[in-house]
């Protein structure tokens, strides 16, 4: 089964660099382009979540 979460995902462009924080989860990325952010941000979102669904099994 699939679940939609909705999040705020705050990006910013300085100099060479990309970043995206996610105030409500406590995540932040860094990267050179647009695409390694997006991509490394989506798995630092689905580890959160595994990180999440471990705990609450114990």
């Amino acid at each position: 089964m699939n679940t939609l979460i909705m999040m705020k995902i705050e990006i910013t462009k300085e100099d060479h660099w990309y970043s995206a924080h996610i105030a409500n989860l406590s995540l932040s990325s860094e990267w050179e382009t647009f695409d390694e952010l997006i991509s490394n941000i989506h798995e630092a979102i689905e580890l959160y979540y595994e990180e999440e669904k471990s705990y609450s099994l114990s």
